[in-house]
């Protein structure tokens, strides 16, 4: 049994396999600003949320994760 996640910009799957069969899944979204033609101070503003915007997605996927896996004792 082990865990698998998949993380794109704005979408990712966690799941668990067990038996080369998917057990269970979640998957979902997040939105992610896509790269905008600003110059400027508004192409850094613009980076900086689409950074946070990126980290935002990272924590909601590792607390997915964690939720899930913690329910098919993978964390141990």
């Amino acid at each position: 049994m082990f865990g698998l996640v998949l993380v794109r910009r704005g979408g990712y799957t966690v799941g668990v396999v067990e038996n080369a069969a998917l057990v269970r899944h979640y998957a979902g979204t997040r939105y992610v600003q896509s790269r905008t033609a600003a110059g400027g101070w508004s192409q850094q503003r613009y980076a900086r949320r689409r950074g946070n915007q990126a980290d935002a997605l990272v924590n909601a996927v590792a607390d997915r994760a964690a939720a899930m896996w913690s329910e098919h004792n993978l964390g141990e």
